[in-house]
């Protein structure tokens, strides 16, 4: 698929994106000074603004598809891009916001059309992987990389088929969505075909 450019991203001086009516956010990520919004643009784009005013300062990637979940890596202190519709997550300069690499690539250990992200203090990288009709060669859970080297590194939470109650917890993961690490060391995840909010240890215990 062959990315817009930046010309057709058309956002005025409020940073409200023109002919966007209706369009939705994928994401937001706030931090201690600014504030990014993804997927707010038919073309999708991440916009920044100023975090503690709220005014716009730009487009600050002009081109990604589907971008749905984004990070501040603790350590580095890049910017992680979740791409759902090519299963990347991608690392840009958070400052700049200049491509630095594709950290994951696509379908690798069954990645799929991932919805959510999160990292741990210490930079453990958990992604949201699912599986959907026909793709029963895809991971439907969370998975685990190395948020340095962008490897595999563990089927943290084997969330059984997306057309299946069958998997190891009580409640089966399906539809992995959005999800945080909290402060406590507890990892959220919302399973958004079950309606529900599923609490996972960091060793993938269903708690």
């Amino acid at each position: 698929d062959s990315a817009p450019s930046p010309s057709s991203v058309t956002v005025d001086e409020s940073g409200q994106v023109a002919g966007a009516s209706g369009i939705g956010t994928s994401s937001l990520l706030v931090t201690s000074t600014e504030c990014f919004l993804s997927g707010c643009t038919e073309e999708d784009a991440v916009l920044r603004y100023n975090g503690s005013t709220g005014t716009y300062i730009g487009v600050h990637i002009p081109s990604i598809q589907d971008p749905w979940a984004m990070a501040i890596h603790p350590i580095r202190e890049s910017l992680l891009v979740v791409s759902r519709a090519d299963s990347k997550v991608r690392e840009y300069d958070a400052q700049t916001g200049t491509l630095v690499r594709v950290l994951v690539s696509p379908g690798t250990e069954g990645l799929n059309a991932p919805q959510g992200m999160a990292l741990s203090p210490t930079g453990r990288l958990f992604l949201a992987s699912n599986q959907t009709l026909g793709q029963l060669d895809k991971f439907n859970g969370i998975l685990e990389f190395d948020s340095t080297t962008g490897a595999f590194v563990s089927n943290l939470v084997d969330g059984g088929s997306s057309v299946s109650e069958t998997c190891s917890n009580p409640i089966c993961l399906r539809g992995p969505n959005a999800m945080m690490v909290a402060p406590n060391g507890i990892l959220y995840v919302i399973s958004a075909i079950n309606d529900s909010v599923q609490d996972y240890t960091l060793a993938g215990t269903f708690l």
